[in-house]
């Protein structure tokens, strides 16, 4: 009895462990797939995303934050009139944001650029363009807000060369 006892426990650790290992890859390939339809504030990654700060005068920088409505409200408060998009369209999950934020900005007026630089490749023709769009908008006295994704690494690469090359 002890022996058929042992088996049941040990065969309900297994089957338990195969359910969680089963619940966890179906988790993980729905974020995978159906990720561009997913609520963004829903993400995994929306936690650490880089809220906009101020680095000079008017110039703004952070991550996408186009489906919160109180950012929206920082756009107008700050009077925002170029935004400068690091997302790349080639990335399918990005080339959606990208068009919301089009339609989002356009609606309200505000100039939206892309300049679409890969996630964690420096890729310096790309961020020498973005730094002269962001001279050529700040010499006109508009203020501007350069984003990524999360606002970190590819705004990073962005705001090394406008402190130290101009």
């Amino acid at each position: 009895m002890k022996k058929l006892l042992l088996l049941s426990y040990e065969w309900s650790l297994r089957l338990t462990f195969a359910i969680v290992i089963l619940l966890s890859a179906s988790a993980f390939l729905l974020i995978l797939v159906d990720f561009p339809k997913m609520d963004r504030e829903l993400t995994l990654l929306s936690h650490l995303k880089q809220k906009p700060k101020k680095v000079a005068r008017g110039l703004w920088i952070g991550g996408y934050h186009f489906s919160d409505k109180e950012f929206l409200k920082f756009l107008r408060k700050k009077r925002i009139g170029v935004v400068i998009s690091l997302l790349d369209p080639d990335m399918a999950h990005e080339k959606e944001l990208l068009l919301q934020e089009r339609r989002l900005l356009s609606s309200r007026g505000i100039i939206l650029q892309n300049v679409p630089i890969k996630p964690f490749i420096k890729d310096e023709k790309k961020i020498e363009t973005a730094r002269r769009l962001i001279k050529t908008w700040r010499r006109r006295g508009v203020n501007v807000y350069i984003h990524s994704y999360l606002g970190r690494v590819r705004v990073g690469y962005l705001m090394e060369e406008v402190r130290y090359g101009g």
